[in-house]
């Protein structure tokens, strides 16, 4: 086995180069797309960030009917004059 490298024609070196220039300028078929897909994912991204909005809303709305029934339990029971003559508004901590 040698180590010697054949020598390059100035032909050969030009095919080379329009071979590698055709093969640039064709589209690569993983960079194609059909028409319509670009819309499909938008639309799927857009149905997300919906579902996303409605989840964060349920769970607001989840936290307020429990803060409203905790508030309920803790006043259940007693007159809201006398606890305001009294000084305190509730039992309950705001921590």
């Amino acid at each position: 086995m040698t180590m010697r490298v054949e020598k390059s024609t100035v032909d050969q070196v030009k095919r080379k180069l329009e071979e590698v220039k055709a093969k640039k300028s064709e589209p690569d078929p993983d960079d194609f797309l059909p028409d319509g897909v670009d819309r499909r994912i938008l639309e799927a991204q857009e149905a997300e960030e919906r579902e996303r909005e409605a989840k964060k809303q349920a769970k607001k709305e989840k936290k307020q009917r429990e803060r409203d029934a905790q508030a309920a339990a803790e006043t259940d029971g007693m007159d809201p004059d006398m606890m305001a003559m009294m000084g305190f508004g509730g039992f309950g901590s705001s921590k």
